[in-house]
């Protein structure tokens, strides 16, 4: 797994329409931001969904989870992205975390100098790329390169609970995405070995790290829907639920949808309006928690499932 880099936390705030947001729960409150929830065009996902603005997806629809095709839309690579397979080896400042001091350096987000506490999660847990042909890359601990143009999405990134180097998705019946995602998540626990599933209070979460020219630290915990409003004038992220869906066409997680059954299983990213003003590479966490005691007192991760992928401007 990639290394996981922690840069200070300071919010930065709002777009050009406001909506109250407030964090609160088991991660330490964030102070209120206000931005209002902004809907474009390419959110969603299933039959009849568009493509990321100014493009049109393959096929007409997300097909990939909603059908048996494998038509892609807004959730797959959405340009001429590329990927490099160099670990991760330095923060967005410059300075190495191989000694320790901004977490583990086999990936985990653990406090500095404590060991990380044990997540009742499946057993393999990494971040993939849907290559546009009906497979998954694993590029936990890698980099991926993209453009940073506005109206067009930069990555999608999906969670897995696997270790492969890829692997296909099944065309058989139901939604493809989500039947292998249930079947990997429940193949073993990390606790409980192989002839156990995680627990059932088990969720996946998101941590989103970038440094603007300013000099000002964005750090980021996602763990409901809302939570990515903090930074949207600079980046704008669309958390979906891709495995608990009826069917058909589906948009991103709102604030509020969120209830007891939610697991966040992918990530897209979208250039805000001020995506210039972004100094370096955009870090992504993910990670398995299960209960408040996988935080410290700071809200930050301390469990022993996470993976990152560094996102750099092509």
């Amino acid at each position: 797994m990639g290394r996981v880099y922690r840069p200070e936390k300071e919010d930065s705030m709002d777009k050009n329409i406001r909506y109250i947001h407030k964090h609160f729960g088991w991660v330490k409150a964030a102070a209120a931001a206000t931005v209002m929830v902004l809907c474009i065009s390419g959110c969603g996902k299933g039959s009849g969904d568009a493509g990321p603005a100014g493009t049109a997806s393959a096929g007409g629809a997300d097909d990939l989870f909603s059908s048996d095709d494998y038509s892609m839309g807004d959730i797959g690579m959405t340009d001429a992205g590329t990927i490099s397979d160099a670990t991760l080896s330095d923060t967005t400042d410059g300075t190495s975390s191989d000694d320790g001091a901004n977490g583990n350096a086999d990936g985990n987000t653990s406090a500095k100098n404590s060991e990380p506490v044990s997540v009742d999660g499946p057993d393999e847990f990494s971040l993939f790329i849907y290559d546009g042909a009906g497979n998954m890359i694993n590029k936990g601990g890698q980099t991926f390169e993209g453009s940073w143009t506005g109206g067009t999405d930069i990555v999608s990134v999906q969670t897995f609970a696997s270790s492969a180097d890829s692997f296909a998705l099944s065309a058989t019946g139901g939604t493809p995405f989500a039947n292998k995602w249930r079947e990997l998540w429940n193949a073993g626990s990390k606790v409980n070995g192989a002839d156990a599933a995680p627990s059932d209070k088990a969720r996946t979460g998101f941590k989103v790290e970038f440094e603007l020219k300013s000099g000002e630290k964005i750090s980021q915990m996602l763990l409901k829907a809302g939570d990515e409003l903090v930074y949207r004038p600079y980046l704008e992220n669309y958390l979906y639920d891709d495995i608990n869906q009826s069917g058909g066409w589906y948009s991103h997680l709102e604030p509020g949808q969120d209830n007891e059954k939610t697991m966040m299983t992918s990530i897209k990213f979208t250039p805000g309006e001020k995506v210039d003003e972004i100094a370096g590479s955009i870090m992504l966490t993910a990670f398995v928690y299960d209960s408040q005691d996988d935080f410290d007192s700071n809200g930050e991760y301390i469990g022993d499932i996470s993976v990152t992928l560094e996102i750099v401007r092509k």
